[in-house]
């Protein structure tokens, strides 16, 4: 981003921060935890560009600090490796807030934009735009992803499992992307990815859902020594298959609604899949897993 517009969300991530927490009152408790998380993320990008210290300073002392002003002088920043692996390490102080390393430019960033060489067939077909998602601290970037929306042909949002199904900036976007559909936007076809399904307690779950083995299909015996493999292999389909069963009845409706009535076909425009990158990559590695490749949802 340009220094002016930085200058401009300094001045609105001070005031994030200066703002009074006393005084609530049980009616104002959504608006607290909306208030908080936008403080909780004032603090981080602060603390990523300026150090712990800079929670301690004022617009006048930040706005001058030499290692950000000469990084905004270009507003922007050419990188190139040989190697994908090579790019991944290096780009992500720019794109990441839990990346590792010191200094992180992330903050600054607006847009990355990242081609392959000689791909000129793929390029021309596909672009992939990674959007910031709803909330941003930054308000430029919080517009972006609805102006985006309407020019995207399919919308992926991407969650953990745990919480795909409760994670208020995803309902969001996803709202955002029903009306782009029934506004007349490119938009055709809005999937959820719910990431690391081999996380998961076994124990937790079935203790939760009053599930028994035989109802997920155990055949092992507890002594067995495959018993814990094949219980969170069953444990992990149930759930998978829980989750699909959960988003369809949620959003289904609301897509009918949007879509003008119970006569659009719903699953033309809605799709869940449940995947582990990490099973994926063990199962490439050849080592041991929990799931088969088809299980993984990445094969």
């Amino acid at each position: 981003m340009s220094k002016q517009e930085w200058d401009a969300e300094l001045r609105f991530l001070l005031e994030t921060l200066s703002n009074d927490q006393e005084d609530r009152t049980d009616a104002d408790t959504e608006y607290d935890d909306d208030a908080d998380e936008m403080r909780d993320m004032a603090k981080e990008k602060i603390k990523s560009l300026y150090g712990e210290d800079g929670l301690e300073k004022g617009y006048d002392e930040l706005v001058g600090n030499k290692k950000v002003s000469d990084i905004l002088k270009n507003c922007s920043i050419s990188l190139t490796y040989d190697t994908a692996e090579e790019l991944s390490n290096e780009i992500g102080r720019y794109i990441r807030s839990d990346s590792d390393g010191d200094p992180q430019y992330w903050p600054l960033v607006k847009r990355v934009t990242i081609s392959l060489p000689r791909s000129p067939t793929l390029l021309d077909t596909i672009v992939l735009v990674d959007l910031p998602g709803a909330g941003d601290a930054n308000k430029q970037r919080d517009e972006m992803w609805k102006e985006c929306l309407s020019r995207c042909a399919s919308i992926w949002i991407v969650n953990d499992i745990n919480r795909a199904l409760s994670d208020k900036e995803a309902q969001k976007i996803f709202q955002e992307s029903l009306r782009s559909i029934a506004g007349g936007g490119e938009c055709h076809n809005i999937t959820f990815i719910c990431t690391k399904t081999d996380n998961i307690n076994p124990k937790e779950l079935k203790k939760n859902d009053k599930i028994t083995d035989e109802k997920l299909q155990i055949s092992e015996f507890k002594d067995s020594p495959d018993f814990k493999k094949r219980e969170k292999q069953a444990c992990i389909r149930y759930r998978n298959e829980k989750t699909k069963e959960k988003f369809g009845k949620n959003h289904k409706a609301k897509i009918k609604n949007f879509l003008l009535g119970e006569n659009v076909d719903s699953d033309k425009y809605f799709d869940v899949f449940t995947v582990s990158s990490q099973e994926y990559s063990a199962i490439e590695e050849g080592e041991d897993t929990t799931l088969d490749c088809h299980e993984t949802g990445l094969d």
